[in-house]
C-alpha cells in the first residue's frame, strides 16, 4: 500500500488523463496499476513521504527487482517507466517538482526478436512446388506457384512482388529489377527454370487473359492485377501444407532466403543489397540467427554441453 499522499496524486493525474486530455479507460487503469505498484514498492523499501524526495536510484531499484522475476517481460517495465515519467512530468507544470527522476533512467532494451525461418525439410519442398499445389495445372496453381518462387528464390517484399511488370523481368542477364522502400532500384539474379516459368506465364496469360492491360505481372484467376492480400494468403495456405513454423508469412520467405545465403556462405554486404536494406545493421539480424542455431547443434552434439 501507498501512502495516502501519494494516492492523492495519483487521483489528481488521472483525473487530468480522464477528463481533460480523454485517455482511454484501459490505459488509465494501466497507469493506475503502474503507479500504485510503485509507490507501493517505495513504502516497502524506503522512508519516503513526500514527491520532491524520490530520485532515479529509487526507480532504478524497482526496475531492477522486477527484472529479477522471470514473469516480468521488458515491454512491461517500459510501459511502467512510461506512466512515471508521464506523472513526474505532470507535477513539474503543476509546479510542485522541479525535475523528473524518471527521464534520467535507462530503458530496459527490448531482446531482439530473431527473424523466423522455415525448416530445411520445407525448404526442400519448395523445390518440389507441384507437388503441393492442388490446382497446379488450372492458372490459379501457376500464380501460386510463381509467387512462392519469387519470394523464396529473390527475397523480395510482398509489396515488392504485387508492383512487380514484365517489364522488370531481364531475361538476356537472368535478372528481376526490384522496386524497394524509397523507390530504391535492385537487381537479383533469377535462376534459368524460373526465367521459363515466367516467360510461360506471361504467354499463357495474354492468350487466357487478352484484355488484360495491367503492367503486372501476375494475375488472379479473374483476370485482375495481383494484390498483397491474394499473396499473403497464398503463402499462408502453402506454407501450412509444408512447415511447422508458428510464421507462415511472405516475409518468413525473404528471411529464410538471406539466412540460407548466409549459412551458404554470402557476403552480408551482398545479402544487403539484394534485400534492398538501407543500412547493414538491419541485415545482421542474421548473423544473430546464424549463431543460435550454431548454439543449438553445439548443446545437441557437444559432449560437454
Amino acid at each position: 500500500m501507498s501512502l495516502p499522499y501519494f494516492d492523492d496524486l495519483i487521483e489528481s493525474f488521472l483525473h487530468t488523463l480522464r477528463f481533460e486530455k480523454r485517455y482511454a479507460d484501459h490505459t488509465l487503469l494501466a497507469y493506475q496499476n503502474d503507479l500504485n505498484g510503485f509507490f507501493a514498492y517505495l513504502n516497502a523499501h524506503y522512508d519516503i513521504s513526500e514527491l520532491a524526495a524520490i530520485k532515479p536510484l529509487h526507480i532504478r531499484s524497482w526496475f531492477s527487482e522486477m527484472m529479477a522475476e522471470t514473469t516480468t517481460q521488458v515491454s512491461s517495465i517500459k510501459r511502467k517507466k512510461s506512466a512515471l515519467q508521464s506523472f513526474f512530468k505532470y507535477f513539474i507544470e503543476q509546479e510542485k517538482l522541479k525535475s523528473n527522476p524518471a527521464a534520467v533512467v535507462p530503458t530496459p532494451k527490448l531482446p531482439k526478436r530473431l527473424p523466423k525461418v522455415i525448416e530445411a525439410e520445407a525448404i526442400e519442398k519448395i523445390i518440389s512446388l507441384d507437388d503441393y499445389i492442388e490446382s497446379k495445372e488450372e492458372w490459379q496453381g501457376k500464380t501460386e506457384k510463381l509467387i512462392i518462387k519469387l519470394l523464396f528464390e529473390t527475397g523480395m517484399r510482398r509489396a515488392e512482388l504485387t508492383q512487380l511488370s514484365d517489364a522488370d523481368i531481364h531475361f538476356g542477364r537472368k535478372e528481376v529489377l526490384v522496386f524497394g522502400k524509397g523507390s530504391k532500384e535492385r537487381l537479383i539474379p533469377l535462376h534459368s527454370s524460373t526465367l521459363d516459368l515466367i516467360q510461360n506465364y506471361i504467354q499463357e496469360r495474354k492468350n487466357q487473359f487478352p484484355e488484360y492491360k495491367s503492367n503486372n505481372l501476375l494475375c488472379t484467376p479473374k483476370g485482375k492485377p495481383i494484390y498483397e492480400k491474394y499473396i499473403f494468403r497464398t503463402v499462408k495456405n502453402f506454407l501450412g501444407k509444408v512447415s511447422q513454423s508458428s510464421k507462415k508469412s511472405p516475409h518468413v520467405l525473404r528471411h529464410t532466403f538471406a539466412t540460407e545465403l548466409l549459412n551458404n556462405g554470402a557476403d552480408i554486404s551482398a545479402i544487403k543489397d539484394l534485400l534492398g536494406h538501407a543500412s547493414l545493421a538491419a541485415t545482421q539480424v542474421y548473423t544473430h540467427t546464424q549463431i543460435g542455431n550454431l548454439q543449438k547443434e553445439f548443446r545437441k552434439s557437444h559432449p560437454r554441453s
